[in-house]
């Protein structure tokens, strides 16, 4: 098997939750080692025109940042860390980059939010989520087309959902809870019920 390796740009820590377009785009998120658990430091992108690159325009401070997904447009999506009030663990927001930031919210009723997956018409999917520590999480999988609000995904499931990727025609996979608190794998064409 023949294959090319591109040396795309030198980052001087440690990279993690890199992904790359149908188009050739890379992003990622820059760790900054401190011994212990890595704290990551900033979001990258690389495109040909562009080089590598630090993205400018994150929250200050946002001392976490998981990079989901790109999309052949440079769309960029993830989540950044935020303080919850009391004991409880760390919330998330989803955000996008196109290319300046954007939070892109909550289902109502959700404290939290992690995006996965974006199209090239950049619908964007993942999860909203409660830390309802030190019961149970509840966890939504949502979709948000570009100019709507964020809207449920598999709405009619009762348990917990997640979405994790998005095609050009809008198909969704991702997971269902079903009895027992088994994870069921699920498809979810527009139009149509979860194909399971």
């Amino acid at each position: 098997t023949r294959y090319k390796i591109y040396h795309v740009g030198q980052i001087d820590q440690d990279i993690s939750d890199i992904h790359v377009s149908d188009t050739g785009h890379v992003a990622g998120v820059q760790f900054i080692w401190d011994g212990g658990d890595g704290t990551p430091g900033h979001t990258f992108r690389y495109t040909v025109n562009t080089g590598l690159e630090l993205v400018s325009g994150m929250p200050d401070p946002a001392p976490h940042h998981q990079v989901g997904d790109v999309n052949g447009a440079e769309i960029i999506v993830g989540n950044y860390m935020f303080s919850l009030p009391g004991s409880r663990p760390a919330g998330h927001m989803a955000f996008m980059l196109d290319p300046g930031f954007t939070s892109l919210g909550t289902l109502t009723g959700f404290e939290s939010s992690l995006a996965w997956g974006v199209n090239s018409s950049g619908s964007v999917v993942g999860t909203c989520n409660n830390y309802n520590y030190p019961a149970a999480d509840e966890n939504k999988a949502f979709i948000k087309h570009s100019g709507l609000s964020m809207g449920r995904l598999f709405h009619t499931i009762p348990g917990n959902s997640w979405a994790w990727c998005i095609n050009e025609d809008g198909q969704v996979g991702g997971a269902i809870e079903g009895l027992g608190d088994e994870r069921l794998a699920v498809r979810y064409t527009p139009g149509h019920s979860p194909l399971m």
